[in-house]
């Protein structure tokens, strides 16, 4: 494990020396050679198709090719897989003294120091990871925030609009002419309020006239039934009287 994250790390560090990864580079020279065998070969078929033209079976022939291709591709592969190899152990290899001038401010620090330093740096870098998260946190919110005053915005200007077409309405054009309106309006419900009240007044003063005329009544009414029936039965008993004797 060690070896191979070892072997990561040397792959890695040729890459920024070089600029390029050295695996890519053999690639690079493998497909080019593949190419330059699969055109001569081609080249060479269609000479033999034109200067023996009737005297081969064409499924014979590209079967033929077809076989010396596979065979050349593959001992080129293998080749190639070879010399990758080498180059990059040997040749396109960055050496342990070598230091990419990114790196010259390591230049002669210990093990240890480097590695305090390291954890120094990492320390920082996840301080500022929480800094970014945080500020990124706090942008969405006053986002979300600054949307909601446009949209309160919006609707104000719905309602100033309102108020606008309900002030022309009533030919209002400024704040002064709001509050004479507003007073006159006031004066006229404080008008309309002591009519209610002088008409309500009445009404209660003839409910009660109404209803003490009523209570007269009814007891000259009482009076008089009371007086009647003594007056019949008077003249009932003197009736009587006249027929006994």
């Amino acid at each position: 494990m060690e070896g191979s994250s070892s072997a990561k790390s040397d792959t890695e560090y040729a890459a920024q020396y070089f600029g390029f990864l050295p695996s890519s580079f053999v690639d690079d020279l493998s497909e080019d050679s593949i190419d330059l065998v699969t055109n001569a070969l081609g080249a060479m078929k269609q000479q033999i198709m034109k200067k023996l033209a009737g005297q081969f079976d064409q499924k014979e022939l590209d079967e033929s090719f077809k076989k010396v291709e596979d065979k050349y591709q593959m001992n080129q592969e293998k080749i190639f897989e070879k010399l990758g190899s080498y180059l990059c152990a040997h040749i396109l290899k960055v050496p342990n003294h070598v230091l990419l001038p990114e790196d010259e401010a390591w230049d002669g620090e210990t093990s240890a120091g480097a590695a305090s330093k390291l954890l120094s740096v990492n320390t920082e870098m996840a301080s500022m990871r929480e800094s970014i998260k945080t500020a990124l946190y706090k942008k969405a919110v006053l986002a979300t925030e600054l949307d909601n005053i446009k949209e309160v915005c919006r609707k104000q200007e719905i309602v100033i609009e309102k108020d606008k077409e309900l002030f022309k309405k009533h030919s209002v054009e400024d704040c002064k002419d709001l509050i004479d309106f507003t007073i006159q309006n006031q004066k006229s419900l404080g008008n309309k309020s002591k009519e209610l009240e002088s008409v309500m007044g009445n009404v209660i003063g003839q409910e009660d006239k109404l209803e003490h005329l009523d209570c007269i009544v009814t007891k000259s009414k009482k009076h008089k039934n009371e007086s009647n029936l003594d007056n019949y039965v008077k003249r009932m008993k003197t009736g009587n009287s006249l027929c006994t004797n």
